[in-house]
């Protein structure tokens, strides 16, 4: 008697299309995903920007209440001399200012500033005041997010 089993089957495995298909939607799903992280990148990075010349206004502020030098304290953004630069310097303008007691921070993101930003900030001694207030604001150049930071006479930093 002859046994018999089950038949063989010749379609085991996946068929060209099924592959395609679904690389297809793998690769779909993977462009979308990263094109979500490099928005919310160019966002954080913006910020990062924004957070970076917070410190360096409240620095400043800080350095001229504090009477450091007998001098008033400002910052300057991306000066002529130091383009995608920021630097803190002594006095009562950066064109005036004594260059070897500058400090030079360097941008880390490629960013414009808006045509109608404050690119100076100068506190006064001791009060910490500012003779012209106003705002800062970053634009990328990529996806045109903005970031605002104000300052008022009282020098008093908002954002």
């Amino acid at each position: 008697m002859a046994k018999t089993g089950p038949a063989l089957s010749l379609s085991k495995g996946f068929t060209l299309i099924e592959i395609v298909l679904a690389l297809g939607l793998i690769v779909f799903v993977a462009g979308f995903a990263l094109t979500i992280d490099y928005q919310r990148y160019q966002k954080q990075s913006l910020k990062t920007e924004q957070q970076t010349i917070i410190t360096l206004l409240q620095t400043a502020r800080s350095q001229a209440i504090n009477n450091i030098g007998q001098s008033s304290h400002g910052l300057v953004i991306y000066p002529p001399d130091e383009p995608q630069n920021y630097v803190l310097f002594t006095g009562t303008d950066y064109s005036t200012s004594d260059p070897t007691k500058n400090q030079i921070i360097e941008s880390g993101y490629n960013w414009d500033l808006a045509s109608t930003s404050l690119s100076q900030v100068i506190f006064n001694q001791l009060s910490g005041d500012v003779n012209t207030a106003g705002e800062i604001i970053l634009i990328d150049p990529v996806s045109n997010n903005t970031s605002t930071i104000s300052v008022n006479h009282e020098g008093a930093i908002n954002w």
